[in-house]
């Protein structure tokens, strides 16, 4: 059944074209779909940082979480007994004027504040004042 003239060997040497062609098509096809998928990939990571860093350019509250019954305050948002002017101290709930005045003293006289506890020394500050300050100062 086989004839001679049907099949000869340059038509054997077309299939081998043939079929070394394909192949490489295969391959630019699957380096194309795999460069795509890449490209979506990228492009959704630019988006998504994108998106955090805008939202998060419009969001400035701090965040305040509860422990129990106290309040936890992050510190960038606390005042600090070493460099606070007067004016901040005194929005500081039990701190007045003088006692504003007197802590700025203590700092200048002892060079600042090492422990928040070093604020016993001042006149007019007890106990129960400082530890109602201390979930709002830091050092």
């Amino acid at each position: 059944m086989y004839d001679d003239e049907l099949f000869t060997p340059e038509e054997n040497t077309n299939d081998e074209n043939k079929a070394k062609t394909d192949r490489k098509e295969r391959r630019y096809i699957i380096i194309f779909c795999v460069a795509a998928a890449l490209y979506i990939i990228a492009c959704a990571a630019v988006f998504v940082i994108l998106d955090s860093a805008e939202r998060s350019a419009y969001v400035k509250v701090a965040p305040i979480a509860r422990s129990g019954d106290e309040i936890i305050i992050p510190d960038s948002e606390k005042i600090n007994i070493n460099t606070a002017t007067a004016e901040e101290l005194m929005t500081l709930n039990g701190i007045g004027e003088v006692t504003a005045a007197k802590i700025i003293e203590y700092r200048e006289t002892y060079g600042g504040f090492l422990y928040i506890d070093e604020l016993l020394n001042i006149n007019g500050i007890g106990e129960k004042s400082l530890d109602k300050l201390r979930p709002y100062i830091t050092l």
